[in-house]
């Protein structure tokens, strides 16, 4: 049964669990836009997509290396400590971070250039430490090879996020559409909190059935209150991040090995997923300026790129979730086989073959349907004639399939223990992205700035599949000099 821990790993089945949760996930997500964009209406999501990035950034920052690193060390049989340890970071770097991005709300939306959005930005940072915390759980359970809590608690925020957000943006949009996008913010700061009830109940289940540590006692508070008390608990844990002097040593001595370890798995990987935020940001700045520096009027590119960074973008990434689940469960399998000294050349060939098959269907499905799909999920409510917007959908279509393999990919190098390559990589392509703007963006508009991310995926792709292929070749001709 789903509630006992699963002592041997299955790539296909865990990636399944993760996938249908995912995919799920994703029509949730695209259920949810639909009515939001109506609600919101261009200019309102443009007033989101302008603070959002840095909202991914805060999160990046202080949990997006945490699933992988804890997932890692709980299949290397660290287990609790590396959740224990993993909570911890997360409380101490998020805290401050956020507090200083909440005095900071009125300049940092001015500067991006909505300065109505402060409002949503405040109501999003509470979100950061709670996705910090909830990102070391999905770790552990991963680690652990039960892919059900992960997949349960994605649909769970998917699912929160739809019923709050729009709920709450659609009656503010009665006041106002500043107090509507702070509804819709609140949807997500929401959802977030939902997932980490759900996580912290499962660990609960989830210790009270075998040995270890329980969670610190101000997580124990933090469950039996409503979906923002987790916050409070996150503060009182922070408090106690001092150990008594009496008891210094003896922690030092057993948490410094495996604090050590998550940080130099964590670190790498969370370099390579701040690349996404990072040009998120700078695109946020650069493309609309860019437009109307080059004639276009500012409501119609703030238009076009609320309608590439959201809807489009959407469509694009749903595609995605069939690789995953498969990395979800494929970065700890990895692990395993390394540290047995096993080959993964053959669990490498397999994933990747199934990435390139997905993403190579799912490319030419947005290629030929892009229209249809257009109209029956958002009719003639984009504020842009439906003919840009076609063509702008067909030609983001093309990343879908480097998207696909550079995920598998990118798994396979964190696995075996080559966190920093697909971390490089992804700062050589955004260096890439972020220069082809200046040169594309005169030229082609629009149709500029979706040429040069896709230009960005293939590059770091294309970089992933070169290191893997010489990091598998190195480990052969070992092997076989260990052998002769």
């Amino acid at each position: 049964m789903w509630k006992e821990r699963i002592k041997k790993y299955n790539i296909l089945g865990g990636a399944g669990v993760l996938t249908a949760a995912a995919i799920a996930g994703k029509c949730l997500g695209a259920l949810y836009r639909i009515p939001l964009t109506r609600v919101l209406g261009a200019q309102g999501m443009g007033m989101f997509q302008s603070v959002f990035p840095l909202y991914a950034l805060l999160v990046t920052v202080c949990g997006g290396g945490l699933t992988a690193a804890v997932s890692k060390l709980t299949a290397e049989s660290e287990g609790r400590a590396a959740l224990h340890t993993a909570l911890k970071a997360a409380l101490v770097v998020s805290l401050p971070l956020v507090a200083a991005a909440a005095l900071l709300c009125r300049l940092i939306a001015a500067a991006a250039g909505a300065p109505a959005a402060a409002l949503a930005l405040c109501v999003l940072l509470p979100a950061v430490p709670v996705s910090a915390v909830c990102a070391a759980f999905r770790g552990y359970f991963q680690g652990m090879g039960n892919m059900v809590p992960s997949a349960v608690g994605q649909c769970v925020e998917q699912a929160a996020k739809f019923a709050v957000g729009i709920s709450l943006a659609f009656a503010f949009s009665r006041v106002s559409l500043t107090a509507a996008v702070a509804g819709c913010a609140a949807g997500v700061t929401a959802s977030e909190g939902v997932m980490f009830c759900f996580f912290y109940w499962r660990y609960k289940r989830h210790a009270a059935g075998g040995a270890g540590l329980p969670l610190p006692p101000a997580l124990n508070a933090a469950a039996d209150g409503s979906v923002f008390a987790g916050l409070d608990a996150l503060t009182e844990v922070s408090e106690e991040l001092v150990p008594a002097p009496a008891v210094v040593t003896a922690a030092r001595a057993q948490n410094a090995p495996v604090a050590r370890r998550l940080l130099a798995v964590s670190l790498p990987v969370m370099l390579g997923m701040l690349v996404l935020p990072l040009c998120q940001v700078a695109d946020s700045f650069i493309v609309v300026n860019l437009l109307v520096k080059h004639g276009a009027a500012r409501a119609y590119a703030t238009a076009l790129y609320g309608l590439v960074t959201g809807p489009i973008n959407a469509l694009v990434n749903m595609p995605a979730v069939l690789t995953v689940g498969l990395c979800g469960s494929l970065l700890p399998k990895v692990s395993q086989l390394v540290k047995r000294g096993e080959s993964v050349r053959k669990t490498a060939a397999r994933v990747l073959l199934f990435a390139f098959a997905a993403g190579a269907v799912f490319c030419v499905g947005i290629v030929l349907f892009a229209s249809p799909a257009l109209r029956i999920l958002y009719g003639n409510t984009l504020g842009v004639p439906m003919v840009t917007v076609t063509r702008l959908l067909r030609t983001a279509g093309v990343a879908v399939l480097s998207i696909a393999v550079m995920q598998t990919a990118s798994a396979v190098l964190q696995g075996a223990g080559k966190a920093y390559l697909p971390a490089v990589h992804l700062l050589i392509a955004a260096v890439v992205k972020e220069s082809l703007l200046f040169v594309l963006l005169p030229r082609l508009g629009a149709y500029g700035f979706v040429a040069a991310t896709d230009i960005f995926y293939a590059l770091a792709c294309v970089l992933d599949l070169i290191a893997l292929y010489f990091c598998l070749r190195r480990r052969t001709r070992k092997k076989a000099k260990a052998r002769g």
